[in-house]
């Protein structure tokens, strides 16, 4: 699959903070998609660079998006 096809379908839904942790949800085609990217570890990859970037950890969670 050519990534750049992949991460195209990818939209940020929202940043939120709370006193227990920081989060990004951000929105997938289908449960295909997400199960793909967390099993390639590209969510994880993601996380590490956010960390990177901020030097914060900031979780992603992957929403279905059904429309």
């Amino acid at each position: 699959m050519n990534r750049s096809k992949f991460f195209r379908k990818l939209a940020l839904k929202r940043f939120s903070i709370d006193s227990k942790e920081l989060k990004v949800i951000a929105s997938v085609p289908s449960t295909f998609i997400r199960d793909r990217m967390i099993s390639n570890g590209y969510t994880s990859q993601i996380e590490s660079k956010l960390k990177e970037i901020s030097g914060y950890n900031i979780k992603v969670e992957l929403t279905i998006d059904n429309n």
